[in-house]
């Protein structure tokens, strides 16, 4: 088992930053993936949002590649101001079996209006 209690510590270690409490590992120690779900009919999608932390600068939010109902979104889990945020890394849209790149500095909360990320089981982002 060797050093396994440290490496748990670590890993449940949450890190604050201004507004913004990370809940999740490092891109290199893992992804958590979501599904982009909804309540009801509507729109077909949800377009990027820009960074929510407080100390973030002010930015627009990236336009391309949108998660379309479905899509699968691996990323890191944040808090900022009470309110759960997937800063993503990587997406894969519905019907495809490959993710690719998110954009840079695409955000996504974890529920708004009809949507919401539906954790899904274990599998590789990469």
């Amino acid at each position: 088992m060797g050093n396994s209690s440290a490496a748990s510590k670590e890993k449940g270690k949450a890190q604050s930053e201004g507004g913004s409490r990370r809940m999740a590992a490092a891109a290199g120690e893992g992804l958590e993936t979501f599904s982009l779900e909804k309540t009801r009919p509507g729109c077909t999608g949800m377009f990027w949002r820009p960074d929510p932390r407080p100390e973030a600068s002010a930015s627009r939010a990236p336009s391309d590649n949108w998660p379309r109902d479905g899509a699968h979104l691996a990323g890191i889990a944040h808090e900022v101001n009470g309110q759960r945020w997937l800063e993503c890394k990587q997406v894969r849209q519905a019907g495809s079996s490959e993710f690719a790149d998110a954009p840079a500095g695409a955000w996504m909360p974890f529920k708004h209006e009809q949507y919401f990320l539906q954790p899904v089981a274990e599998e590789s982002s990469s």
